[in-house]
């Protein structure tokens, strides 16, 4: 029996979003209907402000990820909330990859994944939109799942996660990337809460907290959840502590002035820093950004 933990939720949403809880990063269906109507509105200029780099060093930090637990063989991927491709583009870019898939429910966030595709001559990349939660793609159709900072988005991670499962190869890896720890939600809301106060609001535009960040990891309850729906061989490593703080606060700051990511050169500088500062640290869970992965039997 895979036991509820309010604990698990965000500070932020866990007065709203507590009542809801069914079961281990599960909300119940009203409370996906709740997250899901909170977030209907998000649109291209949501896009925009996720529009995370493509370089040499981005494809190092996501090939590295993988190489910890590779697949077993290298030929079709699918990029989940792939988002406008940081990871498709990055890992197509470098070749690693025969083909990929990059599923998303944002159709914006795709058109400016196709466009990038064209501009970087990347091929390779076919995106398709729908329902992660039920992709309608056969069974065994995957090497490898991958997808960056979206598992804390996902009100029902146990349906989501046997979905994945499913549609991958014996064999098969799932990797997901960016995902938060308790020990960065404290500093990620305290940043949140200074820069709200800077620019003068509560939470959201009519003072609502956002339902978006739904969740916080920890690597007991991943590996648990994980094993329940059918992986096996889980490794969860963490990395970054001020480094994830200082990104966030720029970031944030960025996209409230401008209304764009922050530029290449920024994400760079602190992952460099996220690497140094990660050096010889075996616990996971007292860093700040964890790295999921775990294979299909």
């Amino acid at each position: 029996m895979i036991e509820k933990d309010p604990q698990e939720l965000n500070d932020f949403v866990r007065p709203i979003l507590a009542p809801y809880l069914a079961s281990r990063y599960t909300l119940s269906q009203e409370g996906q209907r709740k997250v899901i109507s909170a977030n209907a509105e998000l649109d291209g200029d949501y896009a925009k402000a996720h529009f995370l780099p493509v370089a040499d060093w981005s494809f190092r930090e996501l090939s590295g990820r993988l190489e910890e637990l590779p697949p077993k063989e290298y030929g079709t991927i699918l990029d989940v909330c792939a988002g406008t491709g940081f990871v498709s583009l990055n890992l197509m870019r470098g070749g690693l990859f025969k083909k990929c898939v990059a599923f998303d429910l944002n159709e914006d966030a795709l058109k400016i994944l196709e466009n990038r595709a064209r501009e970087l001559g990347v091929n390779g990349v076919e995106v398709q939109s729908g329902d992660i939660m039920s992709t309608n793609f056969p069974t065994n159709s995957f090497d490898c799942v991958m997808g960056n900072s979206f598992l804390h988005h996902i009100p029902d991670t146990k349906t989501f996660l046997a979905e994945m499962c499913r549609i991958l190869k014996p064999g098969g890896v799932i990797c997901i990337t960016g995902e938060p720890s308790p020990s960065n939600m404290y500093w990620q809301n305290l940043i949140q809460r200074s820069l709200l106060a800077l620019v003068g609001k509560k939470h959201g535009p009519k003072g609502e907290v956002p339902l978006t960040d739904i969740w916080q990891f920890s690597t007991s309850g991943l590996t648990e959840l994980l094993k329940a729906v059918g992986f096996s061989e889980v490794k969860i490593s963490g990395y970054g502590r001020w480094s994830e703080s200082c990104l966030s606060f720029v970031e944030r700051l960025w996209i409230r002035f401008t209304g764009h990511s922050a530029p290449s050169w920024i994400w760079r500088c602190a992952y460099a820093f996220r690497h140094w500062e990660s050096q010889g640290v075996a616990d996971a869970d007292s860093m700040a950004i964890l790295a999921i992965r775990a294979r299909k039997p």
